[in-house]
Protein backbone atom coordinates (compact mmCIF):
# COMPACT_ATOMS: atom_id res chain seq x y z
CA UNK A 1 0.00 0.00 0.00
CA UNK A 2 1.49 3.44 -1.11
CA UNK A 3 1.98 5.84 1.53
CA UNK A 4 1.04 9.34 1.23
CA UNK A 5 4.48 11.69 1.15
CA UNK A 6 4.71 15.00 3.15
CA UNK A 7 4.13 17.17 0.24
CA UNK A 8 1.28 14.93 -0.85
CA UNK A 9 -0.63 15.53 2.34
CA UNK A 10 0.19 19.23 2.24
CA UNK A 11 -1.54 19.67 -1.05
CA UNK A 12 -4.31 17.82 0.13
CA UNK A 13 -4.57 19.96 3.43
CA UNK A 14 -4.11 22.70 0.79
CA UNK A 15 -6.97 21.96 -1.12
CA UNK A 16 -9.40 21.76 2.16
CA UNK A 17 -8.31 24.74 3.08
CA UNK A 18 -9.12 26.36 -0.17
CA UNK A 19 -12.50 24.61 -0.73
CA UNK A 20 -13.29 25.56 2.94
CA UNK A 21 -12.64 29.42 2.56
CA UNK A 22 -15.08 29.59 -0.63
CA UNK A 23 -17.96 27.15 1.08
CA UNK A 24 -17.95 29.33 4.04
CA UNK A 25 -19.08 32.35 3.00
CA UNK A 26 -21.89 30.44 0.82
CA UNK A 27 -23.01 28.97 4.17
CA UNK A 28 -22.42 32.37 6.06
CA UNK A 29 -25.28 34.16 3.34
CA UNK A 30 -27.32 30.94 3.67
CA UNK A 31 -27.54 31.19 7.60
CA UNK A 32 -28.54 34.75 7.39
CA UNK A 33 -30.75 34.60 4.69
CA UNK A 34 -32.47 31.83 7.21
CA UNK A 35 -32.21 34.67 9.97
CA UNK A 36 -33.70 36.77 8.03
CA UNK A 37 -36.87 34.58 7.22
CA UNK A 38 -36.95 33.70 10.46
CA UNK A 39 -36.85 37.43 11.37
CA UNK A 40 -39.85 38.31 9.44
CA UNK A 41 -42.28 35.08 10.82
CA UNK A 42 -41.40 37.30 14.29
CA UNK A 43 -42.30 40.62 13.29
CA UNK A 44 -45.48 39.17 11.84
CA UNK A 45 -46.37 37.73 14.78
CA UNK A 46 -45.31 40.99 17.02
CA UNK A 47 -47.32 42.99 14.48
CA UNK A 48 -50.34 40.19 14.95
CA UNK A 49 -50.17 40.85 18.45
CA UNK A 50 -50.19 44.29 18.23
CA UNK A 51 -53.35 44.42 15.70
CA UNK A 52 -55.06 42.20 18.41
CA UNK A 53 -54.58 44.75 20.83
CA UNK A 54 -56.56 46.85 18.40
CA UNK A 55 -59.33 44.88 18.02
CA UNK A 56 -59.44 44.47 21.55
CA UNK A 57 -59.14 48.16 22.20
CA UNK A 58 -62.01 49.60 20.24
CA UNK A 59 -60.21 50.09 16.99
CA UNK A 60 -57.02 52.09 19.63
CA UNK A 61 -53.73 51.27 18.80
CA UNK A 62 -51.33 50.10 21.61
CA UNK A 63 -49.35 52.54 22.79
CA UNK A 64 -45.63 52.56 21.97
CA UNK A 65 -44.79 53.08 25.57
CA UNK A 66 -41.16 53.97 27.53
CA UNK A 67 -38.78 52.30 30.13
CA UNK A 68 -39.08 54.04 33.58
CA UNK A 69 -41.15 56.95 32.58
CA UNK A 70 -44.32 57.53 35.48
CA UNK A 71 -46.13 59.59 32.47
CA UNK A 72 -46.01 56.79 29.83
CA UNK A 73 -47.29 53.04 29.90
CA UNK A 74 -44.44 50.65 29.91
CA UNK A 75 -42.62 49.73 25.87
CA UNK A 76 -45.35 48.30 23.77
CA UNK A 77 -44.31 44.34 24.34
CA UNK A 78 -44.84 44.68 27.75
CA UNK A 79 -48.05 45.45 27.83
CA UNK A 80 -48.21 42.92 24.84
CA UNK A 81 -47.08 40.24 27.02
CA UNK A 82 -49.21 40.96 29.93
CA UNK A 83 -52.19 40.68 28.08
CA UNK A 84 -50.61 37.84 26.52
CA UNK A 85 -51.17 38.76 23.45
CA UNK A 86 -47.58 37.52 22.27
CA UNK A 87 -45.56 34.59 23.19
CA UNK A 88 -42.97 35.14 25.72
CA UNK A 89 -40.35 32.31 24.22
CA UNK A 90 -38.25 34.69 22.17
CA UNK A 91 -40.35 35.60 18.96
CA UNK A 92 -40.05 39.24 19.58
CA UNK A 93 -36.55 39.04 19.03
CA UNK A 94 -34.87 39.38 15.75
CA UNK A 95 -33.18 36.08 15.50
CA UNK A 96 -29.46 38.21 14.31
CA UNK A 97 -29.74 40.17 17.13
CA UNK A 98 -30.09 37.66 20.09
CA UNK A 99 -29.02 37.01 22.15
CA UNK A 100 -29.34 40.52 23.66
CA UNK A 101 -26.63 41.57 25.56
CA UNK A 102 -28.86 43.15 28.29
CA UNK A 103 -30.62 40.03 28.82
CA UNK A 104 -34.36 38.91 27.83
CA UNK A 105 -36.05 42.85 28.81
CA UNK A 106 -39.08 43.07 26.79
CA UNK A 107 -37.73 46.36 25.45
CA UNK A 108 -34.90 44.74 23.51
CA UNK A 109 -37.82 44.09 20.46
CA UNK A 110 -38.90 45.40 17.54
CA UNK A 111 -39.35 49.29 17.20
CA UNK A 112 -42.85 50.38 17.02
CA UNK A 113 -43.17 54.34 15.24
CA UNK A 114 -42.81 56.81 17.94
CA UNK A 115 -43.63 60.26 16.30
CA UNK A 116 -45.23 61.57 13.18
CA UNK A 117 -43.49 65.11 12.39
CA UNK A 118 -46.63 66.59 11.30
CA UNK A 119 -48.54 65.56 14.54
CA UNK A 120 -48.30 68.18 17.80
CA UNK A 121 -51.54 67.53 19.69
CA UNK A 122 -51.37 64.15 21.94
CA UNK A 123 -48.58 65.69 24.53
CA UNK A 124 -46.59 68.33 25.59
CA UNK A 125 -43.52 66.83 23.21
CA UNK A 126 -44.73 66.45 19.80
CA UNK A 127 -42.11 63.65 19.40
CA UNK A 128 -44.10 62.07 21.80
CA UNK A 129 -47.44 61.13 20.36
CA UNK A 130 -47.54 57.44 20.77
CA UNK A 131 -46.24 57.36 24.47
CA UNK A 132 -48.96 58.33 26.11
CA UNK A 133 -52.30 56.38 27.42
CA UNK A 134 -54.57 58.79 25.21
CA UNK A 135 -56.67 56.03 22.94
CA UNK A 136 -55.66 57.31 19.63
CA UNK A 137 -57.63 55.47 16.59
CA UNK A 138 -57.04 54.98 13.10
CA UNK A 139 -53.71 57.09 13.48
CA UNK A 140 -52.88 56.66 9.39
CA UNK A 141 -55.66 59.63 9.14
CA UNK A 142 -53.79 62.19 11.15
CA UNK A 143 -52.18 63.67 8.17
CA UNK A 144 -52.60 64.35 4.71
CA UNK A 145 -49.03 62.76 4.17
CA UNK A 146 -50.33 59.25 5.41
CA UNK A 147 -53.57 58.22 3.46
CA UNK A 148 -53.70 54.88 4.11
CA UNK A 149 -52.77 51.92 6.31
CA UNK A 150 -50.07 50.23 3.53
CA UNK A 151 -48.24 53.49 3.88
CA UNK A 152 -47.50 53.37 7.83
CA UNK A 153 -44.59 51.40 8.88
CA UNK A 154 -45.59 50.26 12.36
CA UNK A 155 -43.04 48.11 13.18
CA UNK A 156 -39.19 47.38 12.33
CA UNK A 157 -35.64 46.22 12.78
CA UNK A 158 -34.62 48.45 14.86
CA UNK A 159 -31.23 49.52 17.14
CA UNK A 160 -29.49 51.41 19.37
CA UNK A 161 -25.93 51.68 18.47
CA UNK A 162 -22.45 52.42 20.56
CA UNK A 163 -19.86 55.07 19.86
CA UNK A 164 -18.34 52.61 16.96
CA UNK A 165 -21.67 52.91 15.08
CA UNK A 166 -22.09 48.89 15.38
CA UNK A 167 -25.73 48.16 16.87
CA UNK A 168 -25.45 46.84 20.14
CA UNK A 169 -29.33 45.75 20.98
CA UNK A 170 -32.70 46.24 20.05
CA UNK A 171 -34.62 49.08 21.03
CA UNK A 172 -38.79 48.56 21.17
CA UNK A 173 -38.99 52.22 19.30
CA UNK A 174 -37.67 53.68 16.65
CA UNK A 175 -38.15 57.92 15.44
CA UNK A 176 -39.62 59.08 12.21
CA UNK A 177 -38.13 62.28 12.24
CA UNK A 178 -36.04 62.27 15.31
CA UNK A 179 -36.70 65.74 17.37
CA UNK A 180 -32.51 65.61 18.33
CA UNK A 181 -29.49 63.54 17.45
CA UNK A 182 -29.05 60.49 18.81
CA UNK A 183 -27.61 57.27 18.47
CA UNK A 184 -30.38 54.76 19.50
CA UNK A 185 -33.78 54.39 18.26
CA UNK A 186 -32.58 53.83 14.90
CA UNK A 187 -34.15 51.70 11.99
CA UNK A 188 -31.45 48.97 11.41
CA UNK A 189 -30.65 47.57 8.41
CA UNK A 190 -29.12 44.15 9.28
CA UNK A 191 -30.54 41.60 6.73
CA UNK A 192 -28.24 42.44 3.89
CA UNK A 193 -28.74 46.12 3.63
CA UNK A 194 -32.19 45.73 4.60
CA UNK A 195 -35.35 46.34 7.56
CA UNK A 196 -37.98 44.14 7.57
CA UNK A 197 -40.86 45.69 8.53
CA UNK A 198 -44.65 45.39 9.72
CA UNK A 199 -47.24 47.56 7.54
CA UNK A 200 -49.87 48.46 9.37
CA UNK A 201 -52.50 46.60 6.93
CA UNK A 202 -50.76 43.51 8.04
CA UNK A 203 -47.82 42.92 5.50
CA UNK A 204 -44.14 42.32 6.06
CA UNK A 205 -42.05 44.31 3.51
CA UNK A 206 -37.92 43.72 3.73
CA UNK A 207 -36.99 47.52 2.52
CA UNK A 208 -33.36 49.16 1.95
CA UNK A 209 -32.83 52.92 2.25
CA UNK A 210 -33.85 53.42 -0.70
CA UNK A 211 -37.17 52.70 -0.71
CA UNK A 212 -37.71 53.93 2.92
CA UNK A 213 -36.45 57.60 1.58
CA UNK A 214 -38.26 57.38 -1.46
CA UNK A 215 -41.26 55.63 -0.74
CA UNK A 216 -42.02 56.01 2.83
CA UNK A 217 -40.09 59.57 3.08
CA UNK A 218 -37.59 58.77 5.88
CA UNK A 219 -34.65 61.35 5.72
CA UNK A 220 -31.85 61.05 3.44
CA UNK A 221 -29.23 60.18 6.05
CA UNK A 222 -27.57 56.72 6.50
CA UNK A 223 -25.75 56.16 9.84
CA UNK A 224 -26.30 59.58 10.57
CA UNK A 225 -27.18 60.11 14.03
CA UNK A 226 -29.67 63.20 12.73
CA UNK A 227 -31.34 60.47 10.64
CA UNK A 228 -33.66 57.33 11.38
CA UNK A 229 -31.69 54.94 9.02
CA UNK A 230 -28.54 52.67 9.81
CA UNK A 231 -26.76 49.53 8.63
Amino acid sequence: MKKFTLIELLIVIAIIAILASLLLPALNKARERGKAINCVSRIRQCGIAAITYSDSFDGYLCPTGWEGLDLAPTPWSTTLLNLKFLDPRGIRECPSMVPSPTGSSPSRTYGMVAYYKADSTFWDQTYFPFLNMKRISKFYTWTPAVKKPSDVIYLADSADFDADGNAWRQSWMFFFFPNKSTSNYKIHMRHSRKANVFMLDGHVGSYGSSTLINRYKFMNKINDNSGELFY
